[in-house]
């Protein structure tokens, strides 16, 4: 089935209709368009149904039904393993079967297709009622195109909802549990509202069986107050087989909007889920996101705490603790040009107070500011990083090096990590 090339999503957003016939005549097309996608959609899926069923009933697969990405990988139990060739030979190892893979590429394909579509649907509405406002027949053709967008994210989440079943399905078991670890040290260190699992599987354009697993986090704030409608953090199982055998990897990175597996760079390679929340935290920093992930606890004795334990007490309202985060909230009237003297006091003797108890750690401070206005400075432990991991107070340390602002070291942190 060939599909016409029409106006792309770029184009609509540029293009000044005027007047309603021409519109219509798009809107046809379009609507023809998402027809031929769906339709083969619904061929794909049938012919993966028949691959399941012909891997089930036999170990061999016929000549129609185009053979199964079938190997074995060792994934051990626990982290995740280090990217290694696996022999297949062995026996003590998971096996992974999913036939005929080749249909959830070009099912997702698809899926980029009809996005393209939708998008595209939502510039022509834009334009309408932006330019043809108050034109006889208007309303109607809005209405028109409102009901043509819905039924385009229908037919997404139709094509989205297979590929979902089939990562639910076959995604190994391993992989489920370091998205799943993560995602518990993730809700102990970031301040949302909840979350939403999307899990995929495609096939990559070099024949790679790939997983992805979307964490869909709802009311995130930015340090500057700024809620984001809902923000990704995005996991990527890789399974590439080399010459008899495969070399497993697994990737993490965050996104402000949802994009099709392969459509966009997979991130920072990670082996466990500890290197995920490092590589998480970094990555939220870069985002203007605060976080408590890579933070430990401090387990210093509450009553060694108070203020009169410090030599700045008369500067100091309150002692505030949580298991990682030690707050000191100063006096409503502290000038403002004097807190940075006094946080330097405050690191020093908090430091004496850890030294020699957790050798691995540094303490970090910022300057906050508590819900009825007081200025405060707030401490936290910190992992440092270990086997050549670069983490946030080595962006700290460049920062002060290079004498560059906290955008322009995103910038220079983005090509490093691309």
């Amino acid at each position: 089935m060939s599909i016409r090339r029409l106006l792309t999503k770029a184009e609509a957003a540029e293009k000044t209709f005027r007047t309603l016939p021409e519109v219509d005549s798009l809107l046809e097309k379009i609507k023809e368009k998402i027809a031929d996608l769906d339709e083969l959609t619904k061929s794909f899926q049938t012919q993966f149904a028949r691959a399941e069923k012909a891997c089930e009933a036999s170990a061999a697969v016929d000549a129609e039904t185009a053979g199964p990405f079938s190997f074995k990988v060792d994934f051990k139990d626990g982290d995740a393993p280090k990217s290694r060739k696996i022999d297949i030979k062995t026996q003590k190892l998971d096996k992974v079967v999913v036939p005929k893979p080749e249909i959830l590429r070009k099912n997702f394909d698809l899926v980029v297709e009809l996005y393209d579509q939708l998008e595209t649907l939502q510039n022509v509405y834009n334009s309408v009622s932006t330019n043809l406002r108050g034109v006889k027949g208007s309303v109607d053709t809005l209405k028109k195109i409102k009901g043509m967008i819905s039924l385009a994210q229908a037919k997404i989440n139709k094509a989205l909802g297979f590929l979902a079943t089939v990562g639910e399905k076959y995604a190994p078991q391993p992989f489920r549990k370091l998205v799943e670890s993560t995602i518990e040290l993730v809700e102990q260190g970031l301040d949302f509202q909840g979350y939403e699992n999307y899990l995929y599987a495609t096939e990559t354009p070099h024949k790679e069986l790939q997983f992805t697993h979307y964490v869909v986090l709802k009311g995130l704030t930015d340090n500057d107050g700024n809620q984001f409608p809902s923000f990704y953090i995005v996991f990527t199982c890789l399974l590439r087989p080399d010459d008899g055998k495969v070399i497993p990897e697994y990737y993490v990175t965050v996104m402000h909007e949802f994009a099709a597996p392969g459509t966009f760079a997979r991130g920072k390679q990670i082996e466990n889920n500890r290197g995920a929340q490092t590589a998480i935290f970094t990555l939220f920093h870069l985002e203007n996101v605060s976080n408590a992930l890579g933070t430990v606890p401090h387990n210093i004795d509450p009553e060694k705490l108070t203020r009169d334990r410090f030599s700045i007490a008369l500067a100091i309202k309150s002692v505030e603790a949580t298991p990682s985060t030690i707050t000191f909230v100063l006096l409503k009237n502290t000038p403002k040009k004097a807190i940075p003297e006094i946080a330097g006091k405050l690191y020093n003797e908090l430091k004496a107070k850890i030294t020699g108890r957790m050798k691995n750690v540094r303490l970090k401070a910022k300057v906050v500011r508590t819900e009825s206005g007081y200025a405060a400075v707030e401490f936290s432990l910190m992992n440092l990083a270990q086997n050549d991991e670069v983490n946030v107070h080595d962006l700290d340390y460049l920062k002060e090096v290079l004498k560059v602002d906290d955008a322009k070291m995103r910038q220079i942190i983005k090509i490093l990590n691309s």
